[in-house]
């Protein structure tokens, strides 16, 4: 009996001295938030969690919306969290989480949102406004392919693109047809890298291109006969990996390419043979064109000036019945031709840095310039070296 006493008061002090050992080794310093997960209509979305820098980055897609989400947050044992994860309603925006623990150490957490990319492979047609509807839940942000807008023909039958808001990267082709009813692609203002811009001749309703955060265009622009188009507006546009060819744009009034800065092939802007009104580009940013660079036919332009355009393979500059003023004043080399012609009141011609011409070299009619002071570095012409009709050259 003695002995049974003995090894109970033994046992007893055994878990009096581990429960005493526990006590000591807690301290309540926890705290941490160990998982975190949003959830919409079924879906989860897990948080990654970063121990580094306290940081909570959930990735939603952009086609869901998180009204309503509710959220699953797990933390140290012991621990408080504030704010209550389950008060927040706006888990768009970005917030702050402090966890306390046990004795009172704080730890704070910075939760944000980003939105992942919505895509879908393979060429889009859309036909009719029904087409283009069926993609309103979608919410898009990339096509991995080309996109065509309306038929090639027959009656006007889409009038908004709205259900492509969110489109940030066409990676080919977006081409307008003569059946696209609206008057702008404001509904395209999010793009910012295109496979190539297409806008198909005899358009009747296309008044206006503005896609103000376009930076990348892979192939190039082709806008030839467009009818009531009065403006092009790519203000952020900086590289175009093939050509620019604008032509016969006679109701053109405005062509913003501000930062255009490259152009690998030929750049056509042709005013057509009719009466045209743009009376300014805004290119003042080019530096190469690895191609052509061809400017005529514009009746009411008042001046060129490309004053960082570097080098070209080949210019042609003619029919600009109003320019008074060219500035080219820091192009360096010509590997092809160099003709300016038919410029009524051009008097003032500004190719100072210019060294080498590779082709021929033609300055026709153009009445009005009095001397060759601008080409005061021109040392060799390989082709042709023609001067005719210049009236007032002394």
């Amino acid at each position: 009996m003695k002995i049974n006493n003995l090894i109970f008061i033994l046992l007893l002090f055994a878990l009096v001295t581990a429960g005493c050992s526990d006590d000591r080794d807690f301290n309540g310093g926890d705290n941490y938030i160990t998982s975190f997960r949003l959830e919409k209509d079924g879906i989860s979305f897990n948080g990654s969690i970063s121990t580094i820098n306290n940081e909570i980055v959930v990735t939603v897609p952009e086609n869901i919306l998180l009204n309503n989400a509710t959220v699953n947050i797990t933390i140290s044992e012991n621990a408080t969290i504030s704010p209550d994860p389950s008060s927040i309603k706006d888990w768009t925006a970005e917030q702050t989480f402090v966890v306390k623990g046990y004795n009172g150490t704080e730890r704070s957490y910075k939760y944000k949102l980003e939105r992942g990319v919505v895509s879908r492979n393979g060429d889009i047609k859309l036909l009719t406004q029904e087409d283009v509807n069926a993609f309103a839940d979608m919410g898009l942000t990339e096509i991995n392919g080309n996109i065509t807008i309306g038929a090639a023909s027959g009656s006007d039958s889409i009038h908004t693109l709205a259900p492509f808001s969110k489109l940030t990267s066409i990676k080919f082709g977006l081409t307008i047809n003569p059946t696209y009813a609206g008057k702008n692609l404001d509904d395209l203002k999010n793009l910012k890298k295109l496979g190539s811009l297409k806008v198909v001749e005899l358009n009747n309703t296309l008044e206006e291109i503005n896609l103000p955060q376009l930076e990348y265009i892979v192939t190039g622009i082709n806008i030839d006969l467009p009818k009531r188009l009065q403006k092009i507006l790519l203000p952020e546009l900086k590289h175009v990996d093939r050509g620019i060819y604008i032509s016969k744009a006679e109701v053109l009034k405005m062509l913003d390419l501000g930062k255009l800065e490259t152009v690998i092939e030929d750049f056509t802007l042709d005013g057509g043979w009719g009466t045209n009104v743009l009376d300014e580009f805004k290119i003042g940013s080019l530096k190469s064109v690895g191609g052509s660079f061809k400017v005529s036919n514009w009746q009411e332009l008042k001046s060129l000036s490309m004053p960082n355009l570097e080098n070209i393979y080949k210019l042609e500059l003619s029919s600009l019945k109003k320019v008074e003023k060219i500035d080219l004043s820091y192009l360096k080399t010509i590997k092809s031709d160099f003709q300016i012609s038919n410029n009524d009141l051009l008097t003032n011609l500004n190719v100072s840095s210019l060294a080498t011409i590779g082709g021929d070299f033609n300055l026709n009619y153009l009445p009005s310039i009095p001397s060759f002071d601008g080409f005061k570095s021109l040392s060799s012409v390989d082709g042709k070296f023609t001067l005719s009709n210049l009236d007032k050259l002394k």
